[in-house]
C-alpha cells in the first residue's frame, strides 16, 4: 500500500536520480502492479494496492505496457476484478452497486476488444493482439466472478470472449511472446469448449519447441487446463460452469499465472 506512494515520489523527483536509477525505478514499478494484477487473479487474493492508487501510478510514471505488452488500463480492471471479487464474496451477488461496477469494467473491456476490429488479414501492432487477450481473458474472469455462470446469456458471453481471445492468441506468431501469456492462455483455455478445445491444443503444439526453461508455468497451465476439462467431462458439465477454479483445487496447485 506504501509502496507505490514511495515510488511515486522517487520518480517525481527524477532530477535528483541517474537516468538508469530512474528508468529501474520505472520498471520495477511497473512489475509491482503487474504482479499485483495477476497474483490476484491467479489465486483470489485481495489487492493490496487500491485502485484509485493504480490510476494515479499509471498516470504518467508507471508504464506496464512497456514491461507486458498489455495497455495499463486493461492491467487495472483485471485489478478492480479481483477486488470484486472479493466484495461480491462478503457482499453477494445481488448487490446493486456492485453490479453497476461489474456493468462498468465489462464496457470498458468490450471497448478494448472492439479496437482491434474483425479483420484478422491486417496487420496488427503485437501490442494490440497481447491487449486484447488480456482483455478478453478479463472479460471471461468478470463474467465468472460477477454472474457465478448462473445463466445461459452469460455462458453465451464466455463463449463469445474464448472466441475473441482465441483469435488474438493465434495471430500471436512470435512465439516467445506467445509463451508468456500464462494466465489468458489458461482463463481462456479453462473455459474453452467444442472446436474452441481443438484450437486451444493447437496454440499448445505451437509452442513445442520453445525452450524448457520458458514452458515452466505454460507446462502448469496446459496441466490446468485439461483438468479442467477432465473435471467437466466426469460431470457432464458441457455448459461450461466448471472454471480454472475448480481445476486448480483438484490438481492441489495455487499458482501465479506468469
Amino acid at each position: 500500500l506504501h509502496l507505490l506512494p514511495s515510488l511515486r515520489n522517487a520518480c517525481e523527483n527524477r532530477a535528483m536520480l541517474s537516468p538508469e536509477h530512474f528508468r529501474g525505478l520505472q520498471f520495477f514499478s511497473a512489475v509491482i502492479v503487474w504482479y499485483n494484477a495477476l497474483s490476484c487473479a491467479s489465486t483470489g487474493l485481495i489487492p493490496w494496492a487500491p485502485t484509485s492508487c493504480l490510476r494515479t501510478a499509471l498516470g504518467g510514471w508507471v508504464d506496464v505496457c512497456r514491461v507486458t505488452a498489455c495497455h495499463s488500463e486493461v492491467t487495472i480492471s483485471i485489478v478492480e476484478i479481483a477486488a470484486l471479487n472479493v466484495q461480491i464474496k462478503q457482499r453477494g451477488l445481488d448487490d446493486p452497486e456492485l453490479d453497476a461496477t461489474a456493468s462498468r469494467i465489462n464496457r470498458e473491456l468490450r471497448d478494448w476488444t472492439r479496437r482491434l476490429g474483425a479483420d484478422t488479414n491486417k496487420e496488427v501492432d503485437v501490442d494490440a493482439l497481447v491487449t486484447r487477450a488480456f482483455a478478453s481473458a478479463a472479460q471471461i474472469y468478470l463474467s465468472v466472478v460477477a454472474s457465478g455462470l448462473g445463466s445461459e446469456l452469460e455462458l453465451r458471453k464466455i463463449c463469445i470472449s474464448v472466441t475473441e481471445s482465441l483469435v488474438a492468441l493465434e495471430a500471436i506468431t512470435d512465439l516467445q511472446i506467445l509463451s508468456t501469456l500464462v494466465w489468458p492462455i489458461c482463463i481462456t483455455g479453462c473455459m474453452a469448449t467444442a472446436w474452441q478445445k481443438d484450437e486451444m491444443k493447437k496454440i499448445f503444439l505451437s509452442m513445442e519447441k520453445v525452450h524448457v526453461l520458458q514452458l515452466g508455468s505454460m507446462d502448469r497451465c496446459r496441466k490446468i487446463i485439461e483438468e479442467c476439462w477432465r473435471l467437466r467431462q466426469d460431470n457432464c458439465d458441457a455448459d461450461s460452469r466448471t472454471t480454472w477454479i475448480e481445476a486448480m483445487d483438484s490438481l492441489g496447485l495455487k499458482i501465479l499465472l506468469v
